[in-house]
């Protein structure tokens, strides 16, 4: 580079002095007065040349390294006219101050001018132009080369520096890394727009999920979740963003096994999001339930150890089974495990997936009288409850010293199980006003304080109002679950009420088998089968609850998987 510049210097150079020469022999014609159309044409083309000149020495001040060579080559000849021209010009300008006349006039330099002077001088001013011609075909040949060789040239990748805008680097998680300008990313819906594009015009896994918008996206040292907020801070030029794709699973994965292969896993990498597997390179981030506060596609992987392993003979042997169709040999068609629409699953290719544990049945254990939650199965609201009551004493609402720990710290105010009864507040109210044996056995204040009866009194009201069959419903519905449970366990009741709660068991399991349910009461289990019950995690978590002997850890953290 250094080369090519200080040849461009020397062109210039050239350029200035030829210039300066020029428009000496430029000044003596223009002094002549009076001359024919011959002269008059010689100053024209003189002033032309000496633009031309001047245009180089512009080109040459930033050299681009264009045949250099040829330009000084072809400036020397076109110097080599101009000094020609030069002294002839100065010869005539001498002849003609000897004179005692200073006037210039055509008269005076026909006495020295010959017509073969005039000959001569044409000649030279022809070669410079000439000159100047071919170093201006040289340059074109150079610009249309350079030209032509672009048509050759494939860019590797968009957003690169040839582009009119910064580029960002995705990591889709599926393929290579790729690149997008920045303008195709300024919002989270844009970009999803072009991500479903491309998945939707390549036919590639995933698609759904791309669709609904269920990933995770990370800046690219995974330090940062990227969301509508903090888009525009984290999504820059010159910067990268990482994809991964939001799962469930409702059964549980072996931590010191990669949950795709099935092989042992390695330590987490420190300061990174994601566990990742040394043997199928999938990196997987575990989150609590609650993080993810709605319905995902669940992962096809884990429902038998060799699942994986078939997939990944199947598309090897449909690999081959392809390359010998194209050969011309008869092939038998195989089935590859687990492709549908020509995709397969994508956890079974993706190299990162962030998967929460959400269980088929959610199970809530709750305090037969105030309903306050013993055990959940998740905490998260997306399968409706299916509600346990248990007829043991709350540590929050009791009169018999009960401070055990359990699931319930949590705000049931916002808890959907008492919409049915308008709210907490109105079935605070409703066992206030309605139950209050039950009240007293809650502890009285401790369930329902004075300086709280007033804004449950008024969200009572407005549940009642206009729904008399609603608030009816619901009474005869707790009545009913409080006797059910206490009948069971050999509470001595009326006779009236124990006959009025046994014929409304048996409507309801009549209902359940007309409508094809399952009857999930105790009632004619056999012991056998209530052991086998006690052996289920579930029960044995809320046995240590009632016990008092729970650790006060959720069953579905999760653990540090870098061990």
């Amino acid at each position: 580079m250094g080369e090519v510049l200080g040849v461009g210097i020397s062109i210039v150079s050239i350029t200035i002095q030829i210039v300066e020469k020029l428009n000496k022999a430029i000044s003596f014609y223009e002094s002549i007065r009076g001359a024919p159309t011959d002269i008059l044409r010689i100053i024209i083309e003189l002033h032309i040349l000496s633009d031309i000149i001047s245009a180089i020495k512009l080109i040459h001040e930033k050299p681009r390294g264009i045949s250099v060579v040829t330009t000084e080559k072809c400036l020397a000849l076109v110097r080599s006219d101009i000094d020609k021209l030069l002294c002839l010009s100065l010869s005539l300008e001498r002849k003609l101050n000897s004179g005692k006349t200073v006037n210039r006039a055509w008269a005076r330099v026909q006495t020295v001018l010959s017509e073969n002077k005039i000959t001569k001088l044409r000649s030279h001013l022809k070669s410079a132009m000439e000159g100047l011609l071919m170093l201006q075909n040289c340059h074109i040949f150079a610009e249309l080369r350079a030209l032509a060789s672009l048509s050759f040239q494939t860019p590797k990748n968009l957003g690169h520096y040839w582009e009119t805008e910064d580029h960002v680097t995705i990591d889709d998680g599926l393929e290579k890394p790729f690149y997008l300008p920045l303008d195709l990313c300024s919002t989270p819906k844009m970009f999803m727009s072009i991500l479903s594009h491309k998945y939707t015009s390549k036919n590639l896994p995933g698609l759904p999920l791309i669709q609904q918008g269920h990933v995770g996206i990370w800046d690219w040292s995974e330090s940062i979740q990227v969301n509508t907020s903090n888009w525009e801070l984290v999504v820059k030029g010159g910067r990268g963003i990482k994809l991964a794709f939001i799962m469930s699973t409702c059964h549980g994965f072996q931590r010191n096994k990669c949950i795709r292969c099935l092989k042992p896993r390695g330590s987490n990498t420190p300061g990174q999001k994601y566990n990742k597997c040394s043997s199928c390179r999938l990196e997987v981030h575990m989150v609590d339930p609650n993080v993810i506060p709605f319905e995902v596609t669940d992962v096809m992987l884990g429902y038998h150890p060799n699942q994986y392993r078939d997939y990944l003979l199947g598309t090897r042997k449909q690999i081959n089974q392809d390359t010998r169709s194209t050969s011309g040999q008869g092939t038998t068609p195989l089935s590859t495990s687990g492709i549908t629409n020509g995709r397969p699953p994508i956890d079974f290719v993706c190299r990162r997936l962030i998967i929460k544990w959400e269980p088929l049945l959610n199970i809530v254990h709750r305090y037969l009288y105030c309903r306050c939650v013993i055990r959940l199965s998740t905490p998260s609201y997306i399968e409706k409850e299916m509600t346990i009551l248990v007829p043991a004493p709350c540590p929050r609402h009791n009169t018999v010293g009960a401070c055990h720990t359990d699931y319930g710290e949590i705000n049931y105010h916002q808890d959907p199980y008492f919409e049915q009864f308008g709210g907490y507040y109105s079935f605070q109210y409703f066992i206030y006003l309605c139950k209050p044996a039950i009240y007293s056995l809650l502890g009285g204040e401790r369930f329902l304080h004075n300086n709280r009866i007033e804004d449950a009194l008024k969200a009572f009201n407005k549940f009642r109002e206009g729904n008399d069959e609603g608030l009816s419903k619901v009474n005869y519905e707790y009545f009913f679950e409080v006797n059910d449970e206490l009948e069971k366990i050999g509470f001595k009741m009326p006779d009236s009420i124990v006959e009025n709660i046994r014929d409304e068991r048996v409507r309801r399991r009549n209902e359940s088998e007309l409508l094809g349910h399952g009857d999930y009461s105790n009632v004619g289990i056999s012991e056998e089968q209530q052991r086998d019950f006690s052996e289920w995690p579930m029960v044995q978590e809320l046995n240590k609850i009632l016990a008092g002997e729970w650790s006060g850890k959720p069953h579905w953290a999760i653990e540090n998987w870098g061990g």
